[in-house]
């Protein structure tokens, strides 16, 4: 079974297949096939009916989906009318995979049983804090929030483990995986005004400087990464009076990559993807519209 996410579609081939397989029981993934009929790469499949097995497997695998919770807790405290204090902790959340590969019906060789397991994404626990002020129309905030990404487990376990009786045996241990604890500072501002007798309104801006937790990839490794600067706008329309009190917002954020540099060490091999060098940079927008209803 192979699938790049939850969202993609999977590819289910039977266990005695998978074995005869080299590029599959190696890489976990299609190195050498033919091509499809007629360049219907994505086509035939999508208008066949599902198998009765395929479809106990499929069962199966959702069976054993395990939902993952962190815990949050937060405090706001007033300071008489104009001062806010609000604090909020969010424990690190890790969604975690853990897949046995079993090779069977090989004759006389013997595969050890794979074990591929890891982090498919982690958010790493968080503590935010922010002084906010009342000032006529304006609300002036600062903020900070502490990452601890050093507590990241890695991507990836060892995929087969040395037995007692060969402790020095050629299985390959995990790619070492370090990152750094940030720290993010922010600051905002909402400006709020009345529309009509029913109607108030508020203008939003706001700045973060986001830092990477990611070293410099001096080695093998590729993974990517930028310090950002994160500029937001937002604007919402509140109606509270009425049978049916409605909220609008809208919200824009633009994120700015800063450049940077990852030069390799000099024993890494000229076919690597970042070999020489490589630098990165560029922008990240997203825009957002949440309409509301109060009840």
């Amino acid at each position: 079974m192979n699938g790049h996410d939850p969202a993609d579609c999977p590819l289910i081939i039977d266990r005695a297949h998978f074995a005869l397989r080299p590029d599959l029981v190696m890489a976990g993934r299609t190195l050498l096939g033919a091509p499809p009929p007629r360049g219907q790469q994505l086509e035939d499949h999508y208008f066949a009916g599902i198998p009765e097995r395929i479809q106990a497997c499929i069962a199966e695998v959702e069976t054993e989906l395990v939902p993952t919770y962190a815990a949050v807790a937060g405090l706001s405290l007033a300071l008489g009318q104009k001062w806010r204090v609000a604090t909020v902790f969010r424990e690190a959340l890790a969604a975690e995979f853990d897949v046995d590969v079993r090779a069977t019906d090989l004759g006389a060789l013997a595969l050890p049983e794979l074990n591929v397991a890891g982090v498919a994404a982690y958010d790493p626990l968080q503590v935010h804090v922010e002084v906010s002020r009342a000032l006529w129309d304006w609300t002036l905030i600062v903020a900070a929030t502490y990452k601890r990404w050093s507590d990241a487990p890695g991507r990836l376990e060892a995929t087969t483990s040395c037995p007692a009786s060969r402790p020095n045996c050629a299985a390959l241990p995990p790619e070492p995986f370090e990152l750094y604890d940030t720290w993010v500072p922010r600051a905002a501002a909402v400006y709020a005004f009345a529309l009509t007798r029913r109607a108030r309104a508020e203008l939003r801006a706001g700045y973060a400087y986001e830092v990477t937790p990611m070293p410099e990839q001096v080695g093998a490794e590729n993974t990517w990464d930028n310090s950002r600067h994160v500029l937001g706008l937002g604007y919402g329309v509140r109606l509270p009076s009425g049978p049916l009190p409605l909220s609008l917002d809208l919200a824009y954020q633009l994120h700015v990559l800063s450049a940077r540099t990852h030069e390799k060490d000099a024993g890494v091999v000229s076919q690597n993807a970042g070999f020489p060098a490589v630098t990165t940079s560029g922008t990240v927008q997203s825009f957002a519209l949440a309409l509301g209803v109060t009840f």
